[in-house]
């Protein structure tokens, strides 16, 4: 698709054709990244890894939609994370483990998620550690790699979720 480093809009069907948008990163055979764009905010938010073949249709933002980006904190957030080695969910999430609270997108739904660390990853599973939207946490599940639609980490939800957990 050639989309690294634009300001794009993708569609995923499994979605009903949800629209996300935001600034890609990186895009390989396997795996798309996408910097948020928070419209609510006016700037970006954390990052969200798809399956490419998951991918419909997208768009690049047109110059003058440029525009509606209040704070432009891309660079910020690109420093948050080195996506060099990631190339399928399977490395991004190698990348992840232990470290970093992410929300888990399974069974074509955008309202019902898991926010989890993980714990243990296979090539086919992973062991995620739950948390409640109180900073508590809850038991652990396994999951298929395979029943991940997408997954999203470091935007304004899991950082406040970080806050409770330290405090």
């Amino acid at each position: 698709m050639g989309l690294e480093n634009k300001l794009i809009e993708i569609s995923l069907p499994t979605f009903n054709n949800h629209i996300y948008s935001g600034y890609c990163i990186k895009e390989t055979s396997k795996l798309f990244i996408l910097i948020n764009f928070n419209p609510k905010i006016k700037s970006f938010d954390g990052f969200t890894v798809f399956k490419t073949e998951d991918i419909d249709a997208y768009r690049e933002w047109a110059k003058g939609e440029i525009g509606k980006i209040k704070k432009d904190n891309r660079k910020e957030i690109i420093s948050l994370f080195n996506f060099n080695k990631a190339l399928t969910f399977y490395s991004c999430l190698k990348l992840l483990i232990d470290n970093y609270l992410i929300a888990f997108f399974t069974d074509n739904n955008t309202k019902e998620y898991y926010v989890a660390k993980v714990t243990g990853l296979s090539k086919s599973h992973l062991i995620l550690k739950l948390i409640d939207q109180n900073g508590k946490w809850l038991n652990s599940k396994a999951i298929k790699l395979s029943d991940i639609n997408y997954f999203s980490f470091h935007t304004k939800y899991e950082e406040q979720l970080n806050k409770k957990i330290r405090n």
